[in-house]
């Protein structure tokens, strides 16, 4: 699967934006038609400046499984993100038993509160030293030949280092 694109995920956003002000007051059966949701992804479009359809974002988001089509109650098509959907199946989970019908079941969720903040995405900024890259071992499960170079965030640096240079345990040196 091909990585997708950050225009579709601009359009991700303002959809689970969407969704969030129904989702902060409980309301999790929602979904988008089709209408709504193409008005929605082309005005992203639009203010991207970008000649994509929104049919062509919808299947890449739907293609990631980022975007799920479902039919309502009435029969009707309806959208609703990754996001949303998760947050309705928690919200309707149930205490199964053998005795009982799931319909009967007790709710395990009585309540819940929902806040959507913007992603974060770590710094990818230590590159690795030659010096890292060497290997002692004879063991090739290692890691491996690095050929490119490689960015790295902190805590991949120090587990890296810690794989290839394990500390001593009786001497607490690497």
């Amino acid at each position: 699967m091909k990585d997708i694109d950050p225009i579709s995920i601009s359009v991700l956003d303002a959809i689970e934006r969407r969704e969030a002000e129904l989702l902060s007051w409980g309301i999790v059966d929602g979904g988008f038609p089709k209408e709504e949701l193409e008005d929605l992804v082309d005005g992203v479009l639009y203010e991207k400046e970008s000649l994509r359809s929104p049919e062509d974002v919808i299947d890449e988001l739907e293609e990631h499984k980022l975007l799920f089509g479902f039919s309502n109650r009435r029969g009707e098509r309806r959208w609703r993100s990754r996001m949303a959907e998760a947050v309705r199946l928690f919200s309707r989970l149930r205490q199964l038993t053998p005795w009982r019908d799931w319909r009967e079941a007790p709710a395990l969720v009585s309540d819940f509160r929902f806040d959507i903040k913007p992603r974060l995405y770590p710094k990818r900024n230590w590159p690795l030293d030659e010096d890292e890259l060497e290997d002692d071992s004879d063991d090739p499960t290692v890691l491996g030949r690095v050929t490119e170079e490689v960015h790295l965030q902190d805590l991949q640096k120090r587990v890296f280092r810690d794989l290839v240079h394990p500390v001593d345990p009786d001497t607490g040196e690497r």
